[in-house]
């Protein structure tokens, strides 16, 4: 009984401090840019391949790919609201719980529009799943995810994106998200012709979101939540360790 305990244990600190095993992908060479970040995202269980050992890193990410990345790294908690916050959204797609538990704090859908007259209704959202995730849109959702985890968030001082040529084509709604990215070291241009640009409303490729996430997960915020986390598995194994030891004592 002492020694099935132990293993178990040993198998919980294991897999808290390392993770699972990396998988390798036919279309991601070992000496790419992104191919630590595509192992690391893997390991942590974020993110999947695309079937057919590929991970298609130039794919463009879509809404429904990012909330269940997110949802992922959260745990996958259950849902507040009820699927029927969106329009379009069954309750039996792979993204479904994700998408429901990341309203409204994280993801909120698109109102839909009456014909006529052309405006929002108020009362009906649609997620639009396989709509592509822009640059701006995931300096946002992962902006919110990580108010969710510190409320004390801290702001970088100065105006960051006066460094980038297109810094002024931020949209005003994701401008606080963007700075914060920036600095977080989460976001850091892309090089183009005409220098160092943001690209706010580019899209996002799935190579793209496992560098961002991983760099993301290499911040000091959050290695120190992860130590609280792992430090309370070992304090919980510590407990059963106790305890078989006293059930052998007891024989």
């Amino acid at each position: 009984m002492k020694q099935r305990i132990l293993c178990l244990c040993c198998s919980v600190l294991v897999l808290f401090s390392c993770g699972f095993s990396a998988r390798a992908y036919a279309d991601v060479p070992e000496d790419i840019w992104y191919a630590d970040a595509v192992r690391f995202v893997t390991e942590q269980g974020w993110m999947e391949g695309m079937g057919n050992e590929s991970f298609a890193p130039e794919e463009a990410v879509s809404r429904a790919m990012a909330v269940t990345v997110l949802w992922r790294m959260a745990g996958a908690p259950q849902a507040e609201f009820p699927y029927s916050a969106y329009a379009d959204l069954p309750d039996d797609l792979w993204y479904s719980q994700a998408a429901a538990w990341a309203y409204p704090h994280i993801m909120t859908g698109y109102p839909i529009v009456q014909e006529d007259p052309p405006v929002p209704t108020g009362i009906f959202l649609t997620f639009e799943a396989e709509r592509s995730l822009t640059r701006e849109q995931l300096a946002v959702v992962l902006y919110r995810y990580h108010r969710l985890q510190d409320p004390d968030i801290t702001l970088p001082s100065g105006d960051l994106l006066a460094a980038f040529p297109d810094g002024v084509r931020v949209s005003p709604w994701a401008i606080e998200a963007m700075s914060w990215c920036l600095g977080e070291d989460l976001l850091r241009g892309s090089a183009e012709p005409d220098g160092l640009l943001l690209n706010p409303q580019g899209e996002v490729s799935r190579a793209q979101l496992a560098t961002v996430l991983k760099r993301y997960y290499r911040s000091a915020d959050f290695l120190i939540r992860e130590q609280r986390f792992v430090g309370k598995a070992k304090d919980e194994c510590q407990e059963l360790i106790t305890v078989a030891m006293s059930m052998d004592l007891e024989r």
